[in-house]
């Protein structure tokens, strides 16, 4: 009994922390195998097998049915990248970059809720690359996510540095470079969005 509880719960967390939950059935809506991601979370997670199986019907990670709403992650993507530069022209730049990345965040969340998919995953890299092949992204765009992916931690806390608090390490130019990248991931979102 603890056993299968133990492995229903490992199953459970991997698909609340990483891709896609489908509501397809078998019959329409082959992953790898002929196999489909099924709403309870029953499943082991299949990143890839998820988002290829993309149908108009989805559930949170909760196993709860769930409306297309990449409208209001773009929306907010577009606000995190006016915060980041508020937050630039007043010299916080460790908090503009952060909100760069939270913009990249969900300009990607975004564009995977309008192909009627959810994530649960803040690594702008992973949640590009596992597009189906129809809406991969450029290198530049993966590029630009690996930059805004790797101050994600750095970025808030201390201990991301030998020494010295966030706020030592981020510049005037490293901020905008992070906005520029940032705003490179929502235009390539926003354009496969609209």
């Amino acid at each position: 009994m603890d056993s299968v509880r133990d492995q229903r719960e490992v199953s459970n967390h991997q698909l609340y922390t990483r891709h896609l939950v489908c509501l397809s059935r078998r019959s329409h809506c082959p992953g790898p195998g002929g196999t489909c991601i099924e709403p309870a979370l029953r499943l082991p997670h299949r990143a890839v097998a998820a988002l290829k199986c993309l149908s108009p019907g989805v559930v949170d990670s909760l196993g709860r049915r769930t409306v297309n709403r990449a409208a209001d992650w773009l929306k907010q993507a577009h606000r995190d990248l006016g915060a980041a530069r508020d937050s630039a022209s007043a010299g916080y730049h460790e908090w503009a970059a952060f909100q760069a990345q939270q913009c990249a965040d969900k300009a990607a969340k975004a564009f995977v809720q309008s192909l009627h998919g959810a994530v649960r995953e803040h690594s702008v890299t992973d949640i590009l690359s596992h597009l189906p092949a129809s809406a991969q992204p450029p290198e530049s765009v993966l590029d630009s996510a690996r930059e805004l992916d790797r101050i994600y931690v750095a970025t808030r806390y201390p201990n991301g540095f030998a020494a010295g608090a966030p706020a030592d390490y981020f510049t005037e130019k490293s901020s905008r470079q992070l906005i520029e990248q940032a705003s490179h991931v929502l235009e390539f979102c926003r354009n496969k969005i609209h």
